[in-house]
């Protein structure tokens, strides 16, 4: 009778389970991806039951694969008690089995291994890191400003058209013609000076033709108020360009 107990106490010695300590893991689990090569987070709990995460000791976190299959130790001489661990997944390594697990081990084998849910590793994560975009212009461009320059036989006019330079060259230069008077009649040219105001809406060419007869020397400034024939009169050259023509510009400037 006496054996029959103690075979007994014996039977039921191996099938209790051993105490097992009451860490509980909480990464991974069982929807949990891991990636070879990237730095991944293993947390775990003291879910309050004897005995408690302080008295396991120091812990080996060891990851298996497939079928019990050990594949690499993930971790050794871990305090029970931080709760986390960051850990490396080899990148050299097979993955190819279907799902793995980590075992966290004891100090004192009496408490037993624990064991993670299945999870998954999968080969390493492709970058996800966006690159800046560098076209963005950082220094600030200055545009120049239109300079125009009127010389005259007797006098110099320098400007700066503010707002013009886009559709000026940066610096232009207009010259009047040094021009050579020619003898004709004052009445003639009393009954040219009588049609200037006809003559004032007229478009003056932008390009200046030599005159090929001393009678046309003047002959471009006609929209200006001189007559064909006749001297010119600068002071009112110098009126008209100051007062009409110069306005008109700065005008089309301010208006672009």
């Amino acid at each position: 009778m006496r054996m029959l107990r103690l075979a007994l106490l014996a039977l039921q010695g191996t099938l209790v389970p051993l105490a097992r300590g009451a860490l509980f893991p909480t990464q991974p689990i069982r929807k949990t991806v891991f990636y070879a090569g990237n730095e991944e987070t293993v947390t775990w709990v003291d879910d309050g039951r004897a005995p408690h995460v302080d008295r396991l000791g120091r812990l080996k976190v060891d990851l298996y694969a497939a079928n019990n299959t050990f594949l690499y130790t993930l971790g050794h001489d871990i305090d029970a008690t931080d709760g986390a661990l960051s850990v490396t997944l080899p990148p050299d390594l097979d993955y190819s089995a279907s799902h793995y697990a980590l075992h966290f081990v004891p100090q004192h084998a009496r408490y037993g291994i624990i064991y993670t849910a299945d999870f998954v590793i999968r080969n390493a994560k492709p970058s996800t890191e966006v690159v800046p975009f560098l076209a963005t212009a950082t220094s600030n461009v200055t545009v120049p400003a239109a300079v125009v320059t009127f010389v005259l036989p007797s006098t110099t006019l320098t400007s700066t058209l503010v707002g013009a330079a886009s559709v000026l060259p940066s610096h232009a230069t207009i010259t009047a013609p040094s021009l050579q008077q020619a003898n004709i009649p004052e009445e003639e040219a009393q009954r040219e000076d009588d049609m200037d105001d006809d003559e004032d809406s007229r478009n003056v060419s932008s390009v200046y033709r030599p005159p090929t007869n001393p009678l046309e020397y003047n002959s471009a400034l006609r929209g200006f108020g001189w007559p064909s024939a006749g001297p010119v009169d600068w002071e009112r050259f110098k009126f008209k360009l100051v007062f009409i023509v110069w306005p008109a510009l700065v005008g089309v400037s301010m208006a672009i």
